[in-house]
């Protein structure tokens, strides 16, 4: 973690991506505070969906940061970035709501 918090804040990244694993070392590492991470605009995050509680961690500790996920639609075959994924008290993703918010151009198609 020490080396990703030090290439940040020596070539000052505007946009980060992360998966969530890295995610939640970075909202768990006690060394953050100690990195100027203020020149990420925007963090991505990919592969697997970031839970709430996460979301809202790295949100905190990057408050001057969009955040943003990606989320694979194989029914059309579409990389979407959206602000959250929706998800039932369990964990599971609620695809009709994901669908609907891609239908309504909620969801920037790229």
């Amino acid at each position: 973690m020490t080396t990703l918090l030090e290439l940040i804040q020596k070539y000052r990244v505007t946009v980060a991506s992360f998966v969530p694993p890295i995610v939640l070392a970075l909202v768990k590492s006690g060394e953050a505070h100690r990195y100027d991470l203020s020149s990420v605009r925007a963090v991505v995050t990919g592969a697997a969906p970031l839970g709430k509680e996460l979301q809202e961690a790295v949100e905190s500790r990057l408050p001057h940061a969009t955040f943003g996920q990606v989320v694979f639609y194989k029914r059309i075959g579409r990389v979407f970035f959206t602000d959250s994924i929706p998800k039932a008290a369990s964990g599971k993703i609620l695809r009709k709501v994901l669908s609907a918010k891609v239908n309504e151009g909620v969801v920037v198609a790229n």
